[in-house]
């Protein structure tokens, strides 16, 4: 059996190594191969697997690169996976892919992609952009739409078909990947003394650079020698950490969690290896919880109105219906909804 720290050890030597040698390694090993590169959010790299492709994952340079270049392309106060990624391409640390994908993560990443287009005019280059609502008459049809001219560009620069038998067993491929991934979550949220929060984030970060087949089985390993290992459990703090996004945490922080005494039981980091599948009743408690808040943060405060129950109920009302709308349309929608409301009561008053 694999020890765990072996398993960790070369898991923290790909976190490290920011020429990608074991995607290097993999492209030179045959050279009809191909990589495309991506950003860590919303890409589907099951159409990059089926058409014979390495997907890797780039999330900038993190704390171990200094950013030079990048700060010639991006003002110095714009986050910094944007400028560390220029900086990886224009020092020739990604020299070796075939192509890169830029997922609507934000305007930003949005012009990182044209910046890419003009930096490396060889290169295939794929802004890919998401719809907030998948109903089949509004973000459905445009999303099929991406997928399908994804699914040909990336056919042109195989140079083959990607056939739907492909796509099947790559889905099926990612699918186990996904699998295997909620367990080592699930296994860390029962008995965190035994899955420390900075050897999961190693062990599925490797994955941003491995073949999922080899990583599918890395993340096996891996659970397999834990369960078999006496680590002793501590008075810990169970914490949930969220609001990472694509911007990951240096990997010192998390250890400095451990090390003040907490245990990570969840937490939202490589958002692009698993799927945060919403069931109804989660949604239904969050609208009606965050539509209440919403109503009482009008009576809190030095500025707030006097308590009263007609006027919360009616808050209470308004809270649901931008809630509903968040969650149906996005942010910018229910914004605009809302200034409208104020600009109206303003006129109207």
């Amino acid at each position: 059996m694999v020890q765990t720290e072996e398993i960790i050890g070369r898991a923290e030597a790909l976190f490290e190594d920011l020429t990608f040698t074991a995607a290097r390694d993999w492209k030179a090993a045959d050279e009809s191969r191909k990589v495309i590169g991506y950003m860590p959010i919303y890409v589907p790299r099951e159409i990059i697997h089926a058409a014979g492709m390495l997907p890797m994952g780039v999330l900038g340079g993190g704390d171990q690169l200094e950013v030079i270049h990048g700060d010639a392309y991006y003002q110095s106060y714009i986050c910094r996976i944007p400028r560390s990624t220029v900086e990886l391409g224009v020092s020739g640390r990604l020299d070796f892919v075939d192509g890169m994908m830029f997922p609507s993560i934000c305007d930003v990443i949005r012009n990182l992609s044209g910046m890419w287009q003009l930096m490396f005019p060889e290169l295939y280059v794929k802004y890919f952009d998401v719809p907030k609502n998948y109903i089949d008459d509004i973000g459905g049809n445009f999303y099929v739409n991406e997928l399908q001219e994804l699914r040909e560009g990336l056919e042109k620069l195989a140079g083959r078909e990607i056939t739907d038998d492909d796509l099947r067993r790559s889905i099926a491929v990612y699918n186990e990947n996904r699998r295997l991934v909620g367990k080592l979550y699930d296994l860390r949220a029962a008995e965190p003394w035994k899955v420390p929060a900075s050897e999961v984030y190693l062990v599925i970060r490797a994955g941003m650079v491995l073949p999922v087949e080899e990583h599918s089985q890395m993340i096996q390993d891996y659970i397999g020698a834990v369960e078999h290992e006496d680590r002793p459990m501590k008075d810990n703090t169970r914490v949930v950490v969220t609001g990472l996004f694509c911007e990951q945490p240096p990997l010192n922080l998390i250890k400095s969690l451990e090390l003040a005494g907490c245990y990570v039981v969840d937490d939202d980091c490589m958002l692009v290896t698993r799927w945060l599948l919403a069931e109804w009743l989660a949604v239904v408690v969050a609208i009606l919880g965050a539509s209440f808040i919403f109503a009482l943060a009008h009576y809190l405060g030095p500025l707030g109105d006097p308590p009263d129950l007609h006027s919360f109920l009616f808050r209470w009302m308004a809270g649901l219906l931008f809630t509903v709308l968040y969650y149906a349309r996005g942010f910018a929608i229910t914004a605009y909804a809302h200034a409208l409301y104020d600009v109206r009561v303003l006129i109207f008053a």
